[in-house]
């Protein structure tokens, strides 16, 4: 419906989405949740607390070994999209290196080093916390510290 009616709007994924709709004729506008002041975080490792108290060195090799893996493929996509490609064929190569394009300037900005990638900031969970509590999302005791822990993505323990 989006691309038969230019008054229509969809939801999408910025690495995916917009190149589809190019493919189909469409010339789309992307419109990021973050250009209208909200800016979540949208990929998250989680744990419970009894994992991040008594399996701290699994938790550091999960969170390490994720934002290298994001580092890698940030910096040279071609093999891992090809094995995407390999076991998804409807994945093509073309969506791939477009999706990959797209996502870096989100995973990396361009201020931030790729040593950083992954961190969270306690500036930003307070900002989405006090969004959240305006609209009665969650409570208004909640303290953004408690959402997450830095310790094993820091730039110093990484590989």
């Amino acid at each position: 419906m989006f691309l038969k009616n230019e008054d229509f709007g969809q939801q999408g994924y910025v690495f995916s989405e917009p190149f589809v709709a190019r493919q189909q004729g469409g010339d789309p506008h992307v419109l990021m949740v973050s250009e209208i002041g909200f800016n979540p975080y949208t990929s998250l490792l989680i744990t419970n607390g009894e994992t991040l108290r008594d399996q701290q060195e699994l938790v550091a090799k999960m969170v390490q070994a994720s934002a290298r893996g994001w580092r890698d493929y940030l910096q040279n996509p071609t093999a891992v999209n090809e094995h995407i490609h390999k076991v998804n064929p409807e994945m093509d190569l073309a969506s791939l290196a477009y999706g990959v394009e797209a996502i870096k300037p989100l995973c990396l900005p361009t201020e931030l080093p790729a040593e950083q990638l992954g961190q969270m900031t306690s500036k930003r969970w307070k900002t989405l916390a006090d969004q959240l509590k305006e609209i009665d999302w969650i409570e208004p005791e909640f303290d953004p510290a408690t959402a997450f822990e830095s310790r094993f993505i820091d730039a110093g323990q990484l590989p």
